[in-house]
């Protein structure tokens, strides 16, 4: 659209006379004037447009290569909680082994204390027996 209006005013302005700068009509250096500032102004625009540009280019980079970082990281920091909790359910579980170990030795010990107080009320009992009929006869 700005093309089209800048060969419309192109193709209908009327040629200046470059030459005639003494006659010149005040309005005329006025707009020159302006546009000349306007011109200036659209550079100084497109200038600050490009450094912004820049700048939010930069400022994704950075924040993605911070994303990054943090996933890495979590993915780091997960493995190694996990890594922790396998190691400390491995010696809970050698733990509790040796634990279950002791407590069936302990009870085999019982166990056999009980086994050998049962033979010896038996022999005793059985001593008993043979006596009784003995001094009853």
């Amino acid at each position: 659209m700005q093309n089209k209006a800048v060969k419309f005013i192109e193709e209908h302005a009327e040629p200046m006379d470059n030459n005639d700068t003494g006659s010149s009509d005040p309005r005329i250096e006025s707009l020159n004037a302006k546009v000349e500032n306007l011109a200036r102004d659209i550079e100084t625009i497109k200038k600050t447009l490009h450094i912004r540009k820049t700048e939010n280019i930069t400022l994704r980079i950075i924040l993605y290569t911070g994303l990054t970082v943090l996933l890495v990281g979590f993915i780091f920091f997960s493995r190694t909680v996990q890594q922790a909790q396998l190691e400390n359910m491995d010696s809970t579980l050698a733990s509790m082994q040796n634990r279950i170990n002791l407590d069936m030795i302990s009870f085999q010990r019982e166990l056999l204390k009980e086994v050998a107080l049962i033979k010896k009320m038996r022999v005793e009992l059985d001593a008993s027996k043979e006596k009784t009929p003995a001094e009853g006869e």
